[in-house]
């Protein structure tokens, strides 16, 4: 075991004094200086020092250790020395007041979350010496708003999650060594402008990201705030999340050039109240409009159908959205309906019973969440899904799918049939009092009983271990049931 040198504050070096290895976490000074002579400071060295708001670092520290700082809350700004080469995984993860932090050129390497959940960093300089960014080395830093990447740095991942939920960022600059995006920078709702210079894979046109050889729009920032958009001639393929979560615009203009339009590619877009096309798109994504509400009042044209005020796909197949001020309480899906929506019956307030066709072949999470008058869900001859007293489940009856959130029952009985209870299953049945699992049930997903406001008992079978596991975050409503 290493010697160990502990002063008269309580801080722990080793013997040579060259290694910090603990500073107390209960002492409640706001500010420490590192001694000179200090060379490295050990992994965890400050985790959780919540009341140090400066720490001085001097010249002779080289090395600092895994989650050095994490979750040193209060720590404003930070300066690394100049003799450091790598900043280590988590090394300031947590410090969530962290507004500044000076990095010196000659630092090559940022590892994994070493800025993870910086919530006040609004800026960082990363010098032109770096070349390699780790996994969600920014994740999670709210307030981040600009950053300038080196041109050679190297991600370990797609940019995008390098950065996820920065949802602060204005600007980014796409280096020439990122050849990929993971979800094509979804989430950065303050995004303006996405730019490159010199990248062989994509191109920015006005901040907007295509391919490189233009043929494919990529990326709208979704925080630009113009209301109009008309595609650029040349563009083939509008891709997957291309528009996404851009509630700005109202109207986009396709030229004639395009031929496909991805999934999810206006996802979304609340405010779009027209799309138009001027020639033959071939191919548009079953949920290329998801979301997209303000179309509802909108005139048919080759991208999707108003029928009755519901909007389908060209096809009749897909079930985009129905109208959320509709007063109507029943609805009978169109027969040739193979494919609803994520979400499209969400905050359908006056609905009481919806018919699902029989050529039904998927339902799309949460189609029916936030539905409270909802009382049942209808089908027959249906090979994919069957209806027991209102509930959905699959076809095998192994499946419960959806437990309609207006159904007035205090108690439910779960069919003995059931093995599997898929996330959102009971979510908002605020009149469920008591549900009785059986012992066929092997796995039920951790959310399946959100918002269950008036749920006080949770039945399970005595020595049901998995079920245990399952529900750990109702263990106080679980109730052991003879069976």
């Amino acid at each position: 075991m290493e010697d160990i040198f502990i002063d008269e504050l309580g801080v722990k070096y080793s013997a040579d004094r060259k290694k910090l290895i603990r500073y107390p976490r209960e002492r409640e000074e706001t500010s420490f200086t590192i001694p000179d002579g200090v060379t490295r400071i050990e992994y965890r060295a400050f985790y959780r020092c919540e009341t140090l708001q400066s720490i001085d670092i001097p010249d002779s520290v080289t090395k600092i250790g895994k989650s050095a700082f994490y979750g040193c809350r209060s720590l404003k700004a930070v300066r690394i020395p100049d003799g450091v080469r790598c900043i280590d995984r988590e090394t300031f993860a947590l410090c969530t007041s962290l507004q500044s932090v000076h990095i010196p050129e000659g630092v090559s390497e940022i590892q994994d979350g070493a800025f993870e959940r910086c919530e006040s960093l609004e800026s960082v300089h990363l010098p032109e010496s770096i070349t390699y960014l780790g996994s969600s080395v920014f994740y999670s830093c709210r307030s981040l708003q600009s950053i300038e990447l080196p041109a050679s740095v190297r991600c370990a991942e797609e940019l995008d999650q390098t950065f996820m939920y920065c949802e602060s960022l204005q600007s980014i600059n796409l280096p020439d060594s990122v050849t990929g995006l993971f979800r094509g920078f979804i989430g950065f709702k303050s995004l303006l402008s996405i730019n490159t210079t010199n990248n062989p894979y994509f191109k920015s046109l006005d901040g907007v990201l295509f391919s490189s050889d233009m043929k494919t729009l990529i990326r709208y920032p979704q925080g630009k705030e113009e209301i109009s958009y008309k595609i650029p001639d040349d563009v083939t393929h509008i891709g997957y999340n291309a528009f996404a979560g851009c509630k700005s615009l109202r109207t986009v203009i396709i030229p004639s050039s395009v031929t496909h339009i991805e999934d999810k590619a206006f996802e979304g877009c609340e405010s779009l109240e027209s799309v138009t096309a001027s020639g033959d798109v071939t191919s548009v994504g079953r949920e290329a409009f998801i979301g997209c509400r303000s179309l509802l009042g909108a005139s048919d044209n080759p991208l999707y159908n108003t029928i009755d005020g519901v909007l389908l796909s060209p096809d009749m197949k897909t079930l985009i959205i129905y109208p959320q001020d509709r007063e109507d309480t029943s609805y009978r899906i169109p027969d040739s309906v193979t494919f609803i929506c994520e979400g499209a019956f969400r905050g359908c307030a006056s609905l009481e019973s919806v018919i699902l066709p029989g050529a039904l072949e998927h339902v799309g999470d949460g189609a029916f969440d936030g539905c409270p008058s909802l009382e049942a869900i209808h089908i027959s001859d249906n090979p994919h899904f069957k209806s027991v007293d209102g509930v959905l489940l699959y076809s095998d009856s192994e499946t419960l799918f959806r437990y309609p959130e207006g159904k007035r029952d205090t108690y439910y009985r779960v069919p003995d049939s059931v093995t599997f209870i898929r996330d959102g299953a009971f979510r908002g049945c605020r009149y469920l009092e008591s549900i009785s699992i059986p012992d066929s049930v092997e796995y039920i997903v951790e959310d399946a009983f959100e918002g269950c406001e008036s749920l006080g008992s949770i039945l399970i079978p005595a020595g049901a271990c998995q079920l245990c596991f399952c529900l750990n975050g109702y263990k106080d409503l679980l109730q052991a049931e003879n069976q």
